[in-house]
């Protein structure tokens, strides 16, 4: 098997937000969630910290949706996957951190994987690497995420702010196209009704105030719901 490393530059407080990511990612196991595969101690001078997972192939979702390379039910069921491993990961409990389509991988077989746990936590590790306080992906991170003006202090990562980035990525995804938040009202990109129905609910997690954001378990179900009745 040919696998892939994640390396990091930084010293040793880079090094500990990488052992952290291993610890955390270790434990995951799901059809779609990228397997953790080892680890790997770099020689050298400066030393440091590789961890392993199966080399995949194909491309990670940003950037096919930048190449329009997908159909609509392709992305359909790339939404509905994921989706089902947001819902594994909250029941665990487990925040992911940063879910974007560019931390989706596609195999050849098109599953969609989720990967990059660096900014993630759970009950044993319950804050963001202290490297990466506050970080997240631009366009991604939920209202309640950003620093105040008034002293810079902002709400924790949870099950709310990874649904607000899950619902950046559908409305992406299903739309086909990049934008800036918020969301337009209806992109020329969603035509079906099937479409339709998931911008819907990806306008649902992208409500500003975190209480009002659907959970997983009825994102998937719905997802689930809504692939079963869509034709090409």
């Amino acid at each position: 098997m040919i696998y892939a490393m994640k390396i990091v530059n930084g010293g040793p407080e880079a090094w500990a937000d990488l052992e952290r990511e291993k610890q955390l990612w270790k434990e995951l196991h799901h059809e779609n969630i990228l397997p953790f595969a080892g680890t790997v101690f770099l020689d050298g001078n400066d030393g440091g910290l590789g961890l392993l997972s199966p080399f995949i192939v194909h491309r990670d979702l940003g950037i096919i949706i930048r190449k329009k390379a997908c159909t609509e039910s392709q992305r359909i069921s790339f939404l509905q996957q994921i989706s089902d491993a947001i819902e594994y990961l909250h029941n665990l409990p487990f925040i992911h951190g940063d879910i974007k389509p560019d931390n989706i991988l596609i195999d050849y077989n098109y599953k969609a994987l989720l990967c990059d746990f660096g900014l993630s936590k759970n009950d044993v590790f319950n804050n963001t690497a202290p490297n990466h306080i506050g970080a997240g992906s631009p366009g991604f991170v939920a209202p309640d995420q950003r620093p105040n003006e008034v002293d810079g202090s902002h709400e924790p990562k949870d099950e709310r702010s990874d649904m607000f980035a899950f619902g950046k990525t559908m409305a992406v995804v299903i739309a086909n196209q990049l934008f800036r938040n918020p969301p337009p009202e209806t992109p020329e990109g969603v035509k079906t009704d099937t479409a339709l129905a998931i911008w819907d609910l990806a306008k649902l997690c992208l409500s500003p105030v975190a209480s009002a954001r659907p959970i997983a378990s009825i994102v998937a179900g719905r997802l689930r719901a809504i692939e079963a009745t869509s034709v090409e």
